[in-house]
């Protein structure tokens, strides 16, 4: 999960694609690659399998990024609903 304001969180998911393209360029190697990651080393390791798999086969590569907004309540007034 990758949690934060939204401009972190799209330099996050900029520099991990970024660093997709770094890799299939030959720039940066699996332990590069891992240290850039923004998930789990689980989830790393199903997504290294996949990513050399289209190399290999020379097919596409398609990442489905998505979330969804949530907002934190720092404090909470009381208003009454109705008037007696």
């Amino acid at each position: 999960t990758l949690e934060g304001e939204v401009q972190q969180l799209v330099t996050k998911y900029k520099d991990f694609l970024q660093s997709i393209c770094d890799f299939r360029k030959g720039k940066l190697d699996e332990n590069d690659l891992k240290s850039r990651f923004p998930f789990d080393s689980r989830i790393f390791q199903h997504f290294l399998k996949t990513l050399l798999m289209c190399e290999r086969t020379q097919k596409p590569l398609l990442l489905i990024l998505a979330g969804e907004p949530t907002v934190k309540v720092s404090s909470i007034i009381n208003i009454p609903l109705c008037s007696a």
